[in-house]
């Protein structure tokens, strides 16, 4: 997708009440996968250069930190039982009220 025709397909960033400093996105597919469109960017919180790859190693590294840092996600409602199948991004965006960059350090 060009930069040019982003706001065709995400029309929020046309409407005059969304408001952001900036927008992340890439062109580029992965290179370890075939190529399909549902696998393409944007995330809505985490822009990452390729590198997020298996939902194993997604949930490996939340049991890690977990060990040294406590729990990563707000407990209730069976909010942990979502970690088997949430990608780093919603990992991320469920763990809204701390700090991005303290959530993603090693």
């Amino acid at each position: 997708v060009q930069s040019s025709v982003l706001p065709l397909f995400y029309q929020d960033l046309t409407n005059p009440m969304f408001k952001t400093q900036f927008v992340l996105y890439h062109r580029r597919f992965s290179t370890n996968t075939n190529p399909k469109w549902q696998l393409a960017q944007p995330m809505r919180v985490v822009g990452h250069n390729g590198e997020i790859n298996t939902l194993l190693g997604n949930v490996n590294w939340v049991k890690a930190r977990e060990a040294s840092k406590g729990s990563l996600l707000p407990d209730g409602d069976g909010v942990r039982d979502l970690v088997d199948y949430q990608a780093t991004n919603n990992i991320v965006e469920l763990c809204n009220t701390q700090d991005i960059p303290a959530v993603l350090e090693p």
